[in-house]
């Protein structure tokens, strides 16, 4: 059970001795790569979400100026394929994904899905329990289902399952069959059927059978 009020520390507070003991005064977004994907289950079906990757936006580098001014890095990700999502500022919001707590020297960016534990004043510890990695990985599938991250292509997902066959599969098939060898290879042949089973879209609903 979490040990930290997130509510009460959402605004920062004048008290120092309410910060997190985590650096702050950095920031960053979450973004998608055409290339990178996986496979959840999501209310009972096999989905293809993007890999959200944590982004940093640190002034005074990769291309960020000592102001801020994100311009040339923006371009710089568009052009290399990536798909930036932004921060929206109102808690109530679907695409609200991250709060701003205090720390040491600024602010800290922790996204909504991680529960906060403190055991003490100079320690904390930072989870995704599992029903917040099944909210996360809802989140992840919308993203597609909106049109805020773009579906792969078709290839790409082919490219995908193929390169999981050649160096996960058929790389435990080429080692001497062991217990451990054989229970490895058995997951990942089924993690292979899982990939090949995946929907890039959402499942539509099953029609209600009515009685005439």
């Amino acid at each position: 059970m979490a040990t930290f009020d997130r509510a009460a520390h959402v605004l920062p507070p004048t008290a120092a001795a309410t910060r997190l003991p985590l650096e702050g005064g950095n920031v960053w977004y979450y973004a998608a790569h055409p290339g990178a994907w996986d496979v959840v289950e999501i209310d009972g079906a096999t989905r293809w979400v993007p890999k959200m990757r944590k982004l940093p936006f640190k002034k005074g580098a990769n291309g960020i100026n000592n102001d801020g001014a994100i311009g040339a890095y923006m371009q710089w990700l568009t052009a290399n394929g990536w798909q930036v999502v932004g921060n929206n500022p109102n808690p109530s919001h679907w695409l609200h994904y991250a709060d701003m707590l205090p720390g040491r020297g600024g602010n800290v960016m922790i996204d909504v899905w991680t529960t906060i534990h403190q055991p003490s004043a100079n320690k904390v510890k930072l989870r995704r329990e599992p029903e917040q990695l099944e909210e996360f990985n809802r989140w992840r599938a919308r993203l597609v289902d909106e049109g805020v991250v773009k579906a792969p292509e078709p290839i790409t997902i082919d490219d995908l399952i193929d390169d999981y066959e050649q160096q996960r599969v058929k790389r435990l098939m080429g080692k001497d069959q062991k217990p451990i060898i054989v229970e490895r290879l058995e997951q990942a042949r089924a993690e292979l059927a899982r990939m090949r089973a995946a929907s890039l879209t959402a499942v539509e609903p099953k029609a209600v059978k009515r009685g005439r």
